[in-house]
């Protein structure tokens, strides 16, 4: 049924469009986070609906199916493959990052196979080929944008690296040229390591406020890349894309944030920006698996300069959220804000709902939308 063939062609490209990660589309998608979650889902759909089209042509004319002599047919073939391969590494992680990237851009081939596939097999009426065009801009349009897009990567300084754990660096950046304007806490950026390391681009939370000219990033060294941040020199330049605003709560509204592990990011930022602006009534929770000396205490003296930031920690390996339990019951205008791990994240998001709290009022910062 050629219906479904234009439905899976339509859908594979429509999930270029997400893959851009523009800033426009983060802010009418909602968040870098739901772009993410929008090109994944529609990547599975297009995944499903090619195999419920191959489906029908096997069933419908099986002594055509495998005619392998026809290069179109055989695109077909090619592009169906390809696509799967880069779905089912997609969605169970099994690969490392590095590996993951060039099975994820393979399928660029996947989709000029079935662009090949389709115009040969196109039926002629005006609306199919009017839809089959029409996508065909689209992804040009899309995938020109992917990559033109890199040229507006920003460059930053280097100024300082601190070790605020054995396993938990700070580093601070000192923006370059025009760079540096709207890069909030509580926003996503997209940094890439220099010479020495892999030209992967790794999402962290600000951990500043805006209000200071050194914007600050909290990584955690457990990646390929990020395993040795020593390695990185003060005035070494990183490349930024972004930022990336996750957090749409005014901050004069009254917040509950719960952290998990080095989700506390996006929180050590807003907390440093109350010297700056005044906010709503604030209580902060932050799970860890080991204890963060250097990070408690800046929390404390923020407790003590800032009557309406109440801030708890604990020492945990599975957060029951018990210290949440009481904010959930305290006032009902409370914006409950949430940033971890993505078990951690789903945990925080299914205990607050069973809690009573309305899903408008949790907000999520994730890297990981599964």
């Amino acid at each position: 049924m050629h219906l479904l063939g234009l439905a899976a062609w339509l859908l594979f490209v429509l999930a270029f469009i997400p893959a851009v990660r523009s800033r426009l589309g983060a802010r009418l998608l909602g968040g870098i986070a739901q772009q993410h979650r929008i090109h994944h889902w529609l990547g599975l759909s297009a995944g499903f609906v090619v195999l419920i089209h191959v489906v029908f042509e096997l069933v419908s004319e099986p002594d055509s199916a495998f005619a392998f002599d026809d290069p179109y047919l055989t695109s077909g073939w090619i592009a169906l493959f390809v696509l799967l391969i880069g779905l089912g590494f997609s969605f169970t992680k099994s690969l490392a990052h590095r590996k993951w990237v060039l099975i994820h851009w393979s399928l660029l081939i996947a989709l000029l196979a079935a662009f090949l596939h389709g115009q040969a097999y196109l039926h002629q009426e005006n609306l199919d080929r009017l839809v089959f065009y029409a996508a065909v801009l689209i992804a040009t349009v899309s995938i020109a944008l992917i990559f033109g897009l890199r040229l507006f990567e920003q460059k930053w300084i280097i100024v300082d690296i601190r070790e605020r754990s054995p396993a938990l660096y700070e580093i601070g950046l000192k923006a370059t040229g025009k760079a540096g304007r709207g890069f909030k806490a509580g926003s996503i950026v997209f940094a890439q390591f220099g010479r020495g390391f892999s030209r992967a681009w790794h999402p962290f939370s600000i951990a500043s406020c805006e209000n200071n000219p050194v914007m600050r990033l909290l990584i955690k060294s457990v990646g390929t890349d990020t395993s040795h941040l020593l390695d990185l020199r003060q005035g070494s330049l990183l490349s930024i894309l972004g930022p990336f605003a996750e957090f749409g709560v005014s901050p004069e509204e009254d917040q509950v944030w719960i952290a998990g592990g080095v989700g506390i990011a996006p929180f050590l930022g807003m907390t440093r920006c109350l010297d700056f602006r005044n906010s709503g009534a604030i209580r902060l929770v932050h799970y860890q698996a080991v204890e963060e000396p250097d990070l408690a205490r800046e929390f404390a003296a923020f407790q003590l300069r800032h009557s309406q930031f109440l801030w708890k920690t604990r020492v945990t390996q599975q957060a029951d959220f018990s210290e949440v339990r009481e904010w959930t019951k305290e006032r009902s205008g409370f914006k409950f804000l949430v940033c971890g791990p993505p078990a951690f994240m789903r945990s925080a998001r299914k205990f607050l709902i069973r809690a009573g709290t309305p899903s408008s009022n949790i907000h999520t910062e994730e890297f990981s939308p599964w």
